[in-house]
């Protein structure tokens, strides 16, 4: 079975050797790069999860270590690296959740709920309120009788529903 973070660090491997050509060794050493390079493997850890087989999970680890290596180089402060995954992560819930609106259909229940919106919106200035307040129903219901226990003339007193 292939390993696919192997085949996505030799995919990376090539851009990088490509992007050392036209800007040079010293440009794949600054800050600029150096984040790209995390976002890069982010994605790529994103993409293998879950992994499929034990060589993908100690693949999967050391990416993970070599993530937090590159995030302490870049961020060495602990807030800031806190607060960044925190930010990253609303932003992560709040991407999810508009891909998931737009690309959900509307449903019956709601088409009949817009539509008893807009039917609302503009009966509103023909509709008028009775001042009537409805009573609650009291059921009564029969006593209950006893099999083993002769209560006499105690009786229940009904139940609210």
């Amino acid at each position: 079975m292939t390993n696919r973070i192997e085949k996505g660090l030799e995919s990376w491997h090539r851009q990088e050797a490509r992007f050392a050509s036209i800007f040079g060794k010293k440009g794949l050493q600054g800050r600029a790069f150096a984040t790209i390079r995390l976002a890069e493997m982010r994605r790529l850890y994103k993409r293998v999860q879950p992994p499929r087989n034990l060589e993908e999970r100690v693949s999967v680890k050391m990416l993970r270590s070599a993530n937090r290596d590159l995030e302490r180089q870049l961020y060495p402060g602990r807030m800031n690296r806190v607060a960044r995954r925190i930010l990253r992560a609303a932003g992560d819930f709040a991407t999810r959740t508009l891909k998931w609106l737009v690309a959900s259909p509307v449903g019956a229940s709601d088409q009949r709920y817009l539509a008893s919106r807009r039917q609302t919106q503009t009966e509103r200035v023909t509709m008028t309120k009775t001042g009537v307040a409805r009573k609650p129903n009291v059921v009564r219901m029969q006593p209950r009788q006893h099999q083993a226990l002769d209560l006499g003339k105690q009786q229940s007193k009904g139940i609210r529903r």
